[in-house]
């Protein structure tokens, strides 16, 4: 088994805390109502865009080669990391397109009580995503205090993203259990990450597939079609963050 030495557990293990924290408490804090709602989510969704932009895909192009010089016989491709991150994205997609189709849909959406059955369908996935962000805490391409506290402050944003999505369609069985299995599912991936490595090629696999499901999660929280969103809000949110990244050197 695989441990990682002291002195690189303390800063991600605290980043961990921080984000398992999100979804237990992040609404007892009234955050979004103190800021403007539509205003914060605009920013946060800005900012999520940017990450996306400026680290998540130059990110993937850096783990398509790491895949390629890991396999001698990788003779398909190199857009395998490529369609890893589709394949993500194209999960999430086609679980959504079921809640949205399904005959018995969200319930009683508009008081927060939304089907069961549906509520299981969204929270799955979003709980292997949870572990997979808190895994790679620990193992990220990119190594370094910097690279650690940007995916973290990204993954944060959006998990206040993912938080406000399910809380508005399943408010009753998300506070009594949702948060709680996001929370845990964040915990066990830092766990994971903590005392086991994958080699380069598999961490790199396992971040494709993360950022497909993020670029399909930031359009649909970040880009709300029917929810008010503020652009000059969602415009100063990326370019801060842009610019925090372009300065960072990430």
């Amino acid at each position: 088994m695989f441990e990682l030495p002291p002195e690189t557990v303390v800063r991600p293990s605290f980043c961990a805390f921080l984000l398992v924290l999100i979804p237990l408490f992040i609404s007892r804090l009234n955050l979004l109502d103190m800021l403007s709602r539509s205003r914060w989510l605009s920013f946060a969704g800005g900012a999520s865009a940017a990450f996306v932009f400026v680290h998540v895909f130059p990110e993937l192009s850096e783990g398509s080669r790491t895949v390629k010089q890991a396999d001698p016989f990788y003779v398909i491709s190199e857009q395998h990391v490529y369609v890893v991150a589709l394949a993500g994205f194209t999960l999430f997609y086609g679980l959504e397109q079921y809640v949205q189709d399904s005959p018995i849909h969200f319930g009683d959406s508009q008081n927060g009580q939304g089907n069961a059955g549906t509520f299981w369908v969204q929270l799955g996935p979003f709980a292997f995503y949870s572990c997979l962000i808190g895994y790679l805490l620990f193992h990220r391409h990119q190594p370094g205090l910097d690279s650690l506290v940007f995916f973290a402050i990204a993954m944060g944003l959006h998990f206040m993203e993912t938080d406000y999505g399910l809380r508005e369609i399943h408010s009753e069985l998300y506070d009594h259990i949702g948060r709680w299995i996001l929370a845990v599912a964040t915990a066990i991936g830092a766990t994971i990450g903590v005392l086991v490595k994958f080699n380069d090629a598999v961490v790199a696999i396992l971040f494709a597939f993360l950022a497909g499901g993020v670029v399909l999660n930031v359009t649909r929280e970040g880009l709300p079609g029917e929810r008010k969103i503020r652009f000059r809000a969602f415009v100063t949110g990326g370019t801060v963050y842009t610019v925090l990244l372009l300065l960072s050197g990430l």
